[in-house]
């Protein structure tokens, strides 16, 4: 299995998208907020949010 590597703007194109079509969860959405107010995503206090977020971008790419 290939490790992908995603760019934040692929991961905040994914977020908006979520948002755009109802799809996220809060702490997406809070995110998401957080992440263009301090244009930079708080890892720490968003870890397992960030970590959820690149396995549902896996398993669109993957088409599951």
């Amino acid at each position: 299995m290939e490790k992908l590597h995603w760019t934040v703007e692929e991961v905040v194109a994914f977020l908006e998208d979520m948002i755009s079509s109802e799809e996220a969860s809060d702490m997406e959405i809070e995110m998401y907020q957080d992440y263009i107010w301090n244009q930079k995503f708080n890892k720490i206090k968003y870890f397992n949010t960030y970590k959820l977020a690149l396995r549902k971008m896996r398993r669109v790419y993957d088409g599951s």
